[in-house]
């Protein structure tokens, strides 16, 4: 019986055999290496053996050399099926073809380019969302056919991604010249309409996308344009001038125009129509630097420029928004002669401008373009109203700027003015802050002195009624501080009349009060 058992200890080493040559040579990369099967059970007729293969003497196992293979630089390895926690890509459950060296089958040029582009679409697409089960097992077996992406069968070297066809030079040369043919045949379509006669086409000039052509065809300089051009902007010249697209109109039209009196003095009546159209103008930011055009382009001619200023005085230029930057302009670009008829107007009006800020703004615009007699009327005007100006907003915001930016003799004017009425500006709400920007804003001894004289010359009961006021005290406690800068023999006396008051009056518990008090004793003792 050792025959037998020596054939079954062969029989049973020549599958062992096989198995690790096979599993070697799937390591190495062997393509034409069988993949293993899975396990299925034998058929009975298999385990009965012929007596020949019994008895004849067991063939040595054949060892199966793998081919030579260049050693490569570590890589790591594509996640499997068998990993829980990782993900297999798309191609990594389709067999590629190999190359003819390893057993393969050589792929044709059309597979190559398929497979190719197929392999960059995957590898460009977002990547799945990681499942939170395993993967299922790969169902392929080792002899399945080599597969092939179905979803672009017909795919050819000649086709391209469909969003690079508009970036091809010829795309891009081919939308060049029909957006110019498109640009050249709007041109002559606003020329024809702008050359028509009888129409109104408001659209051409304040629309974003024929507006640019009218200022393009003005640029041209023919007179024919020109006066069309004219033509439509006159019915429309209040909304032209404000308008985003209109506004580049207006002013290449008044470009084209300038020169000329009677086209001048066509959109200057168009303009000044006395019906209130040209403040909406002037309370819009386009629409004032339009105007401003317009003043610099008929300044040279005395008759439009009158007609033009005299429309804007009328419809109460300095009581608009805006107002005060055109009327700066206007002592910029026109004669002295119109900027004296200005003056005289703000005189004239003084009462009604000091009562809102723009009118305030406008009136300080006048007081620093008047020159000779016209600033001495405007002076003279302001200083007799210098205590009803003092208790409004806009008037004590009006003297506060004079008191700031004025000339050295205007400021000692209005703080002797103010002294005159130190005790009911001391102890206004607004009042004050005037009486403290005398001292404070002027950076001036004359002034100073002049109010500190005016609290020196107080009888003790309004002296004391002063101190015991809420912001009159604290009008005290700052004139001291900078009267002791600027006049320290004056400040040192009116401190010692403010000590001397009875002591009831400087014992009384009050914030303000302490402040005043320890500023004495602070500078003064």
């Amino acid at each position: 019986m050792e025959p037998n058992n020596e054939q079954g200890g062969a029989a049973s080493s020549k599958p062992t055999a096989d198995l690790e040559g096979g599993l070697h040579a799937m390591r190495l990369g062997d393509p034409s290496s069988p993949r293993l099967q899975p396990h299925q059970p034998a058929a009975t007729s298999s385990l009965l053996l012929d007596p020949q293969q019994v008895l004849a003497p067991p063939a040595p196992p054949v060892e199966r050399r793998p081919p030579h293979v260049p050693q490569s630089p570590p890589r790591e390895l594509a996640p499997t099926a068998t990993t829980p926690d990782m993900r297999l890509l798309p191609h990594q459950h389709q067999s590629q073809p190999e190359a003819r060296s390893y057993g393969g089958v050589e792929p044709s040029p059309a597979d190559r380019i398929q497979s190719n582009l197929g392999n960059w679409l995957i590898s460009n697409a977002p990547a799945a969302p990681t499942p939170s089960v395993a993967p299922e097992r790969s169902k392929l077996s080792a002899s399945a056919e080599a597969f092939h992406p179905t979803s672009m069968p017909n795919l050819s070297v000649v086709q391209l991604p469909h969003a690079l066809d508009a970036y091809h030079p010829s795309a891009l040369l081919g939308s060049l010249r029909a957006d110019a043919a498109l640009f050249r045949l709007t041109r002559e379509h606003v020329r024809a309409r702008l050359l028509r006669q009888g129409t109104l086409d408001a659209y051409l000039l304040m629309s974003p996308e024929f507006s640019p052509h009218v200022v393009r065809l003005l640029e041209e300089r023919d007179e024919t344009m020109r006066r069309c051009v004219l033509a439509k902007v006159k019915p429309f010249v209040h909304t032209v001038m404000w308008t985003r697209e209109g506004h580049a109109v207006f002013r290449e039209l008044l470009r084209a125009c300038e020169g000329r009196f009677d086209e001048l003095e066509g959109i200057v009546q168009a303009a000044c129509n006395r019906k209130g159209f040209l403040m909406i103008v002037v309370q819009q930011s386009l629409g004032v630097i339009a105007l401003k055009e317009l003043i610099r382009v008929v300044a040279l001619r005395p008759q439009l420029r009158v007609a033009l200023l005299t429309a804007l005085l009328n419809e109460c230029l300095m009581e608009q928004s805006k107002g005060d930057v055109l009327l700066h302009h206007c002592f910029i670009v026109l004669p002295h002669e119109d900027c004296k008829t200005i003056i005289q107007v703000a005189v004239a009006s003084i009462d009604a401008m000091l009562c809102f800020p723009m009118g305030c703004y406008c009136l300080l615009v006048c007081l620093w373009n008047a020159t000779d007699g016209e600033l001495q009327d405007l002076e003279d005007k302001i200083l007799r109203r210098v205590s009803v100006i003092a208790t409004y907003q806009c008037g004590t915001n009006f003297l506060e700027y004079a008191l700031t930016f004025g000339s050295e003799e205007l400021k000692v004017r209005i703080a002797k003015r103010v002294a005159e009425n130190i005790v009911d500006l001391s102890g206004h709400r607004l009042g004050y802050c005037v009486v403290q920007a005398c001292f404070r804003l002027t950076r001036s001894v004359e002034a100073v002195e002049c109010v500190l004289s005016a609290f020196l010359l107080l009888r003790p009961s309004e002296l004391e009624a002063l101190v015991r006021g809420p912001h009159s005290n604290s009008v005290l406690a700052a004139l001291l501080d900078t009267g002791k800068r600027y006049s320290p023999k004056l400040a040192e006396d009116l401190a010692k009349r403010i000590e001397a008051l009875p002591a009831a009056v400087l014992q009384v518990e009050d914030a303000q009060l302490w402040l005043l008090m320890w500023v004495i004793d602070r500078l003064f003792h």
